[in-house]
């Protein structure tokens, strides 16, 4: 259960970390990125890693960690689409391509980042990797 929570908390801190660090192109972009942006991320986020980490924790080889991390990312990013299209007056479908196709534009080196934390992490969190090296 702690090594759950370290992961989750670890993995979250830094999409938010990496979100905080764009706020000055979304300050112009959003009227309100609280509400917009903040909260809804953080929120998606942790469910997306809470889903994730039973997942990883049986895979042993780095491409397909990568892969369930990207596909992770692409989930999260279609949740965050379809919150927009919810919450924003007059939204249409087209706000979940449009949060996908910034999320690849604007969040290819947060997933990169999220990458390598999760290599560096897994003998921490992962203890049962530890019997054999990653392939």
């Amino acid at each position: 259960m702690l090594r759950w929570v370290v992961f989750v908390c670890t993995m979250t801190a830094a999409a938010e970390a990496y979100c905080y660090l764009l706020f000055d192109i979304l300050h112009k972009l959003l009227a309100d990125p609280m509400r917009y942006f903040f909260v809804p991320i953080t929120a998606i986020v942790l469910v997306i890693f809470a889903v994730l980490y039973p997942v990883l924790q049986h895979r042993r080889s780095v491409l397909l960690r990568i892969l369930i991390l990207y596909a992770g990312f692409v989930a999260a990013n279609a949740a965050y689409g379809v919150y927009l299209w919810s919450t924003v007056a007059h939204g249409t479908a087209l706000l979940i391509v449009l949060a996908l196709v910034a999320a690849h534009l604007y969040g290819l080196p947060l997933l990169a980042a999220i990458v390598a934390l999760d290599l560096m992490l897994s003998r921490l969190v992962f203890p049962r990797l530890n019997r054999r090296p990653l392939q």
